[in-house]
């Protein structure tokens, strides 16, 4: 189950990526703001990696939480905010799947584990999207 949980983590941790490329004053405020809403999870993500226990999975899906709100409140740039949307959308479900994991994991079903770790997957792959297509909008 270590193992599974490992690319979740680097998947999670690639969003720590900073845009790139040349952008507007307001562009460039926004990536600023962007990097420093995630921030907290991205030191969050390194501190908890290979740990596969209840408690961490929680303290995970609650920095995810946070990151969510935190990038909800951000002031997009027009032509990103379907995107924000998108992006936030897919990091609270990410945080939910999460919470379910560590439900699982407290129930010791390694059955139910087994596919929410692939359910969890699939949400941090839907993130990572988002954010390439967040950072495409704003790098133009």
């Amino acid at each position: 189950m270590r193992n599974m949980k490992k690319p979740i983590i680097i998947t999670v941790a690639a969003l720590a990526l900073a845009f790139a490329g040349c952008a507007s004053s307001e562009d460039e405020s926004f990536k600023q703001d962007f990097n420093a809403a995630q921030e907290p999870l991205n030191k969050l993500l390194t501190d908890s990696a290979g740990a596969s226990d209840p408690a961490s999975m929680g303290k995970i899906a609650d920095g995810l939480d946070n990151t969510a709100k935190k990038m909800a409140a951000l002031d997009a740039p027009e032509d990103a905010k379907d995107e924000l949307d998108t992006f936030v959308k897919e990091v609270n479900a990410s945080a939910d799947t999460m919470r379910e994991a560590q439900k699982a994991m407290e129930d010791q079903d390694l059955e139910k584990m087994t596919t929410i770790l692939t359910e969890l997957q699939k949400h941090m792959t839907a993130v990572g999207e988002a954010q390439q297509k967040l950072a495409t909008v704003v790098n133009g």
